[in-house]
C-alpha cells in the first residue's frame, strides 16, 4: 500500500490570463524507514539500471543495513519515487527468474545508487542543455493557434528521446482551451531545426512536445552526448510462454557517453557468509562453552564431595 499526500500548487491569476490550477500527487511507500527520514529523502522520480562490476547488486532492508531481501543481476531497471542522502533509492520488486525485478505492487527495499546508472531523462537532458533554452511568448500563439480537433499530440521525455512518452487528445470540446492555456516553461531548438516545448505541468502532462511537428509519433533519437545499451526488460505481469525473448534483449536505453557498462552475473546475498547466520554460530559456540565449564565445575564439585 502506498500513502498519498497531495500537494495543490496554486497559480496567481492575471487579469488576462487564466492557468488551470495545478495538482500533483506524491506517493509515499509503506516503508518505515522511509517515514521516519522523510526530511533526508529526495523525491525524484527517475529509473536507474543496475550496473555493478560485480555483475549484479543487493536489495538491502533499508540503507546500511546488513540484511539483503534479494539480488539483482545487471540490466534490470527499477523506477525509484525517493533516494536517501543521494546514495540510496527505494525500489518495488518481486523474485525473477534470475534475481529481483520491478514489481509496482511487490515489496521495498533499498539499493545503492553507486551500483546503478541513471537512465537518461529529462532531467539529463536539462543539465545538457539548460544554456540552450529559450523562451518566445509570441512561439507560443503562432505554434498552438494551429491545433485543432481530432489531433493527437504526442510528448517526448526529451527532444532526441527516440520515443514518444504520453499524448492528449484533442476534441471540439477541448482544443479551444488547451489553445488558450497551455503553458511552455522553455523551448529548445534541435540540430535539425525543429522547435520543442516542454511542459511543466498541464493536466498530467509534464513532458516536451514537438511543437514542429506536434503530431508524429516517431521522431528518431539523436544526441551527440548519448549511447545506445541493451538492458534486460521483463514484465512481471506478462505471460511467459508468450515473452518475446528477442525483443527484450534487444530493448536498449540511453545513457551519458563514458558510462561503462558492466554485464550480468549472478551474484551471492552475503558472499562473505550471513552475518546472522554468523551470529548465531557465534552465540552458540559460547552457550557450548559455557555450558561445558559449568557442567567441568559441576563434576568436579561431585567429585570432590564423594571423596
Amino acid at each position: 500500500m502506498k500513502k498519498s499526500l497531495v500537494f495543490f500548487f496554486s497559480i496567481v491569476m492575471c487579469a488576462v490570463l487564466t492557468v488551470p490550477v495545478l495538482a500533483d500527487v506524491i506517493d509515499v511507500p509503506n516503508n518505515s524507514f522511509l517515514e521516519n527520514n522523510l526530511n533526508q529523502c529526495e523525491y525524484t522520480r527517475r529509473s536507474y539500471t543496475i550496473n555493478a562490476p560485480e555483475g549484479g547488486t543487493r536489495i538491502y532492508q533499508e540503507p546500511e543495513s546488513n540484511v539483503v531481501l534479494a539480488t539483482i543481476q545487471n540490466g534490470e531497471t527499477f523506477f525509484v519515487d525517493w533516494t536517501y542522502q543521494n546514495e540510496w533509492g527505494i525500489v518495488s520488486w518481486s523474485e525473477g527468474e534470475k534475481g529481483a525485478v520491478q514489481d509496482w505492487q511487490g515489496k521495498y527495499g533499498w539499493i545503492k545508487l553507486s551500483d546503478t546508472f541513471v537512465v537518461y531523462d529529462n532531467v539529463s537532458f536539462t543539465a545538457d542543455h539548460s544554456e540552450e533554452f529559450f523562451y518566445d511568448e509570441a512561439l507560443v500563439k503562432s505554434f498552438t493557434e494551429k491545433f485543432e480537433p481530432d489531433m493527437t499530440l504526442y510528448f517526448y521525455k526529451y527532444p532526441g528521446a527516440g520515443e514518444w512518452n504520453s499524448t492528449l487528445e484533442l476534441t471540439k470540446e477541448n482544443y479551444e482551451d488547451i489553445r488558450g492555456n497551455f503553458g511552455f516553461s522553455s523551448f529548445y531548438e534541435d540540430p535539425e531545426g525543429r522547435i520543442w516545448g516542454y511542459v511543466g505541468y498541464y493536466w498530467g502532462q509534464r513532458d516536451w512536445l514537438c511543437l514542429s511537428d506536434p503530431t508524429n509519433d516517431s521522431i528518431p533519437a539523436f544526441g551527440g552526448a548519448l549511447q545506445q545499451v541493451p538492458i534486460q526488460n521483463q514484465d512481471v505481469d506478462a505471460d511467459p510462454e508468450e515473452q518475446d525473448e528477442t525483443e527484450a534483449e534487444s530493448i536498449s536505453t540511453q545513457v551519458s557517453q563514458g558510462t561503462q557498462i558492466y554485464p550480468a552475473a549472478p551474484i551471492e546475498a552475503y558472499p562473505d557468509g550471513n552475518p546472522r547466520t554468523k551470529q548465531l554460530t557465534l552465540a552458540g559456540i559460547l552457550v557450548a562453552a559455557v555450558a561445558a565449564i559449568s557442567g567441568g565445575l559441576i563434576y568436579g564439585q561431585g567429585k570432590k564431595k564423594k571423596k
